[in-house]
């Protein structure tokens, strides 16, 4: 069944059973999809092995909200800007993903707030400073998102920025000392920096990565307290500049050749150079020389399925990331000889 008639006539008032439960089904089949890549990837917060299915179906139960009219209130709300005259099915199909992927990351923290006291103390904080912050833009922190109002209509259409994303350049910006607002600050101007996402994310997704960007830092002052030699620091530096032009030059020559070959679109090739980076600084610097390319370009870019990164884009995805790494190790070659 076509997903789009069916959203057309559910939220019109005038739908089948059919239409109903393929909606239903269809935002199933993403959560547990989701799911299983947060479990499997270790990123599933105090999993404790419960099923699945039932976690799916218990988080994406507030979506199918009706009122005394048997009307869908949150997705009529959702999809009311919608012009089902031009969009197409498959935008349809992305915008639902977006929607159930961030309803189902909403619900894994909210669900065990009772075990996590801290992480509803971060979100406070975060809304406090958000009201007593002065901002160049408007931002707003209302239903769950954290907004730089500026957005324009095209701009809808991008995907919600992952928390993987907003944690990795948290990281490289924030210091131990730093207070809530300052924080705040620093993530109102990841989202207005970005090209490749909406200027709007899940508050309980900030939360999270303000807390792991944090973490990262007390472990790397750990690290260096533990008597690793300032040439090793100065080194990691150093190499984390050499990741990136690398990835730079990389994205010109060989990524723009896959761009003009329809192979990836300009969005697609951003986010394949972002997991390529990673992969790179993880062999090399983590030492992890086992990561997984699929849950790291997962983590990157939310949408791809692995179905469709085998059959598709597996070959270009590795033939980037081992293109990156030669011209990372001839420019040492060059240099140690």
């Amino acid at each position: 069944m076509n997903l789009k008639e069916a959203f057309i006539n559910c939220l019109t008032g005038d739908y089948s059973p059919g239409e109903c439960r393929c909606i239903i089904d269809n935002a199933h089949t993403t959560a547990l999809a989701y799911l299983r890549m947060k479990a499997s990837s270790r990123h599933l917060y105090l999993y404790n092995g419960e099923p699945l299915e039932n976690l799916a179906w218990d988080f994406i139960a507030e979506l199918f909200e009706r009122d005394h009219n048997s009307s869908f209130v949150v997705l009529t709300d959702v999809f009311s800007a919608s012009d089902w005259d031009v969009v197409s099915t498959e935008e349809v199909e992305q915008q639902f993903r977006r929607i159930v992927c961030t309803k189902v990351d909403d619900n894994i923290f909210r669900s065990n707030g009772e075990k996590d006291p801290s992480l509803k103390k971060i979100i406070r904080n975060l809304k406090n400073a958000a009201q007593n912050t002065k901002f160049e833009n408007n931002v707003v922190v209302e239903n769950g998102f954290v907004t730089v109002m500026n957005e324009i209509p095209e701009e809808q259409r991008l995907p919600l920025i992952p928390s993987e994303v907003l944690e990795i350049q948290l990281s490289h910006r924030i210091r131990e000392t730093m207070q809530m607002p300052e924080v705040l600050l620093e993530v109102v101007s990841i989202l207005e920096e970005n090209q490749l996402y909406q200027k709007k994310i899940s508050l309980v997704a900030v939360a999270i990565s303000i807390r792991k960007a944090f973490v990262h830092i007390r472990d790397k002052g750990q690290e260096y307290s533990l008597g690793s030699e300032p040439e090793e620091n100065l080194h990691c530096q150093s190499f984390e500049k050499r990741i990136e032009a690398a990835a730079d030059n990389i994205k010109r020559s060989l990524g723009e050749k896959y761009v003009k070959k329809r192979v990836l679109t300009q969005q697609k090739l951003s986010l394949f150079m972002d997991a390529v980076k990673e992969i790179i600084r993880l062999e090399f610097i983590e030492k992890h020389s086992d990561t997984n390319h699929f849950e790291c370009l997962k983590q990157h870019n939310p949408e791809i399925e692995y179905d469709e990164y085998r059959e598709q884009y597996r070959p270009v995805f590795e033939y980037l990331v081992k293109k990156t790494r030669a011209e990372i190790i001839e420019f040492y070659e060059k240099e140690w000889r």
